[in-house]
Order: structure tokens, then C-alpha cells, then sequence
């Protein structure tokens, strides 16, 4: 037993020590192995980076939902400034700085006026728009004119009418949409008005004409439609500007390929006899003879060639498209390019002969028969597929079942308008230049009508034809009465000399 000296705590330690005890107690290594310490030590490093990228990720993710943020509020800032309610009371008419106006004028003293500025005041309180009550308001108020303080601000707002006029009047009209059955119009042409009414420069009058076109029957869009060219008369001097026909050549053309797509029509032709032949477009088979063109009933068909009748069908498969100089045909792995010499498949060149060995196309590609089977049917007919370049074929880009095929022979057009949604197609033959456009403005719901300028004789050249047709009558007309004129002058001379 060993006792240390000096400390207090000694006497409760004891320590037996035995002569053995080297032999007899466990040997304790102190140390850790290198290969551990660099474990933790690359630990502590990987928590640390682990940590760093946290906080990176935490302010990448804090920057994007700002940015996100931002652009949200900017969107929103935008879809407000181009909203219905970023015109209403901002017109410049004012009724509420008029009516304290006088109000704070030597004009309160008069009882029947304060009366009636107490009702219009009401009414804007009420939430009512100061472009459907400035009429009567100057109306009302023009019996007190010979106060000066109202002769002021009748005279000012009627300046802010006349000068503004077109844009009260499309706000006017779209608070009283608002109101009526014709409401579900507002969301389609809210921007292109509200942009028109801010700013009625050229390019936004044509823009906000396109959007009304879609709707002219209804009775607002038509006075909006109305108000925009009598603004364009005042401005102008005429509602077709030469800026305006710039602007129909090109901002309308890229308006309209927006919501629309317009393509060639190409088709087999089978010739029945002189001058008459049959062909098709986009399912549906014609009958050209001359300058006239007819449907072609489903009862005449098995009178057509079967091979042609096939091609026609295959042509019009969807997943064939078809170009100036080439054929695509488009499966779930393939593309076939079709030119007149050579196809080319997923970049590899065949050639008819390799096209009809089935077996050998199967073992190099796949063994998709039937897409083999159709691009050398293509390849082979290449030459019997003709571009029909008297007319254009017109698809919504959101809806293509609803289309239209356009043809024009001579002075001759005719329409075939198609809804597949509803199965259900419409063929107009003859119609005049106005007809037209109305028929494809109504039918698309888009004023696509300047996209067939080549096709739609024009309204112009027409009517000064027959200007031209009526001036030759009027002098015909003219020589014929001063002829008779000189017949009868010489009958009457003859009389008198006879006498």
C-alpha cells in the first residue's frame, strides 16, 4: 500500500502492485492510426464543403425566386397597364376635377346647378364611368353656360372629346360589353383596345382592326370598328393609308402566321378528258373543267383509278409533308427525305432497288414494313405529285381541323370550308371578292383574308373597272343624245325651209 503525502485525497487511493503485474495487466497502445485521422479529417473538410453548398444553393434559390419574383410583378405590371381597367376614368374627361371646380367657384351659389353636380358626384362615388356620364353631364350643365366657371369646363371637356374622341368611344363601348351578352368578347381584344386607346398610332389601329375583324357582327365591335376609322379619316384623310398598306403587307402577314399556317396544295392528277381532270386536296377530290371547279360525289370514286385514289391517300397520311423539291415521311424513329433521284433514311442513301427489298431494309433498319412499303410507293410516284398552284391550303395553327382550301381559275373563286371537330364541310363556288374574305375571316375567326392577296382579285381593281365600264356608258350615252340633238335640229331646219 502506498500512501501519497500531501494530499488530502490520498488515504482512499490504494494500488495493489503485484511482482507479476507486467505480465498480469493489458498493454494500452495510445495513438490513433494515420488512415484514421484522414478520415475524419476529410469528413470535417466534406461537412464543411457539404455546408458552403448549402448556403450557395440557399442564395442560388434565394436569387431565382426574386428574379422570379420580379418578373412575376413585371408580367403582372405589364397585364395591368394593358388592362380594361388602366383606361376607365383616364381619359382625360375629368368629371371629378370639373365638378370642383365649380364646386369652388362663385357658381355654388346656384341651387338647381349644385343639385344637379350633387347627382354626378353621387354617381362617381358609386363607382359609375365618367365616359358614359360626360354626354349628359355637358348636356345638363349647358343650360348654366352663362356662368363662367361652367362655360369653362364645358368648353374644355368638349375640346378632350373631340380630341380623344375615338378612345372614349372604345371605352365606352367596352364598359357597356361588359354589361351585355357580348362580355366573352373582352378577353380577346382587351389588350389590342386598351393598347389602341393608349396610343391610336398606325400600328395599333391595325392591330386592334384585325382582333375587331374576328367579330364585326357584333354591334360594339363593329362601332369600335366604325370609331376607329372615323379616327383614322381625321387623322388621315382616309382610313387606307399608305402607312397602313405597309403595315397590312407586313405586320399583318406576321399577325396572321402567328395564329394561322398557310401551305401549298399538292395532288396526283388524273386527266378524264380535254381540259378536264380530277384531283385532290386534303381528302377531298375535285372535278376542274375550264375555269370551273366542283366537288367530286363519293359515288364516282371507283369510276377514278385505284392507284390513284391510293396515292391520294397516302399523300394525305399525316405524317407525310410535302415540299417544293422533296417528300418527308416521319415514323417513331425514321425520317425518310424523298427526293427525285434517291431517298435518304436517318442519313443513309437508298435507292428504288434497295427499297423494295423489303428483307434487307428490315434487317438494316427495323422491321417496319409498312414505312419502307409507303417511301417507295413516294419515291416512285415523285414525279405524279404536282403542286396545284391555283390554290392555297390555310390551318389554324391551334386547331388545325379547322381549314380552308382556296382556289381561284380566271376571275372564278372558290371555297371549301372544313370544321372537323363537328364533320362538317361547306363548298362555296363564285363568290366575289367581298364574299371571300367574310367567308374566311368568319370561318377562322381570324381576319386571314390579306394572305391570299394573290388569289383575291382585287376590291380596288374591280371597282375602277367598272368606273371605267360606266364612264364609256356616260359618253356613249352622251354621243347618242347629242346626235339625236343634231337630228332633230336638222329635221326642225328642214321643216322650216319647207314651209
Amino acid at each position: 500500500m502506498v500512501e501519497a503525502e500531501g494530499d488530502p485525497a490520498a488515504h482512499k487511493l490504494t494500488i495493489i502492485i503485484t511482482a507479476d503485474a507486467e505480465n498480469r495487466l493489458p498493454k494500452i497502445e495510445i495513438g490513433t492510426s494515420e488512415s484514421k485521422f484522414n478520415m475524419i479529417q476529410q469528413k470535417i473538410r466534406d461537412d464543411k464543403a457539404r455546408k458552403r453548398m448549402e448556403e450557395i444553393q440557399a442564395q442560388v434559390d434565394a436569387y431565382a425566386k426574386q428574379v422570379f419574383d420580379e418578373n412575376e410583378a413585371a408580367q403582372e405590371a405589364a397585364r395591368a397597364e394593358l388592362s380594361f381597367e388602366s383606361i376607365i376614368n383616364n381619359n382625360g374627361i375629368n368629371l371629378r376635377e370639373s365638378i370642383k371646380n365649380i364646386y369652388s367657384s362663385e357658381a355654388r351659389s346656384n341651387k338647381k346647378l349644385m343639385e344637379t353636380i350633387n347627382q354626378y358626384a353621387g354617381a362617381l362615388n358609386q363607382g359609375l364611368y365618367e365616359e358614359r356620364l360626360y354626354e349628359s353631364f355637358v348636356q345638363n350643365l349647358s343650360k348654366y353656360n352663362y356662368l363662367l366657371p361652367v362655360e369653362k369646363e364645358l368648353a374644355r371637356i368638349n375640346e378632350v372629346a373631340s380630341k380623344n374622341a375615338a378612345s372614349i368611344d372604345i371605352t365606352k363601348l367596352l364598359e357597356e360589353m361588359s354589361t351585355t351578352t357580348s362580355y366573352y368578347i373582352i378577353p380577346l381584344i382587351e389588350e389590342d383596345a386598351v393598347r389602341y386607346v393608349k396610343n391610336p398610332n398606325d400600328m395599333n389601329r391595325v392591330q386592334l382592326r384585325n382582333a375587331l375583324c374576328s367579330f364585326a357582327a357584333d354591334p360594339y365591335c363593329k362601332a369600335m370598328l366604325e370609331a376607329i376609322e372615323r379616327n383614322s379619316y381625321l387623322l388621315n384623310g382616309s382610313a387606307d393609308t399608305i402607312e397602313d398598306k405597309s403595315l397590312l403587307i407586313a405586320d399583318k402577314i406576321k399577325l396572321v402566321r402567328e395564329n394561322a399556317n398557310i401551305s401549298a396544295i399538292y395532288s396526283p392528277v388524273q386527266y378524264i378528258r380535254e381540259n378536264e381532270c380530277v384531283f385532290n386536296a386534303n381528302g377531298q377530290f375535285y372535278v376542274k373543267k375550264g375555269n370551273s371547279l366542283a366537288k367530286l360525289s363519293n359515288e364516282y370514286l371507283n369510276q377514278l383509278s385505284e392507284t390513284f385514289v391510293s396515292l391520294c391517300q397516302l399523300i394525305n397520311d399525316p405524317r407525310v409533308i410535302i415540299n417544293e423539291d422533296s417528300i418527308v415521311l416521319v415514323s417513331n424513329d425514321k425520317i425518310a427525305t424523298i427526293y427525285e433521284g434517291y431517298v435518304d433514311i436517318n442519313g443513309t442513301r437508298e435507292t428504288t432497288d434497295t427499297l423494295r427489298n423489303l428483307n434487307e431494309m428490315c434487317i438494316k433498319y427495323d422491321f417496319d414494313t409498312n414505312f419502307f412499303i409507303m417511301t417507295s410507293c413516294l419515291h416512285e410516284n415523285f414525279d405524279n405529285i404536282a403542286k396545284i398552284n391555283f390554290g392555297k391550303h390555310i390551318s389554324l395553327n391551334e386547331n388545325a381541323g379547322i381549314n380552308i382550301d382556296m382556289f381561284r381559275l380566271g376571275n372564278n373563286i372558290f371555297i371549301n370550308t372544313v370544321n372537323e371537330d363537328v364533320n362538317k364541310s361547306t363548298f362555296y363556288h363564285n363568290v366575289n371578292p367581298l364574299q371571300c374574305r367574310n367567308i374566311i375571316n368568319n370561318h377562322m375567326g381570324i381576319n386571314v383574308a390579306s394572305m391570299f392577296e394573290d388569289l383575291i382579285p382585287s376590291q380596288e381593281k374591280i371597282m375602277l373597272k367598272l368606273n371605267e365600264t360606266k364612264n364609256e356608258y356616260e359618253a356613249s350615252i352622251e354621243k347618242y343624245e347629242n346626235t339625236i340633238e343634231k337630228l332633230e335640229k336638222a329635221q326642225s331646219e328642214s321643216l322650216d325651209a319647207a314651209n
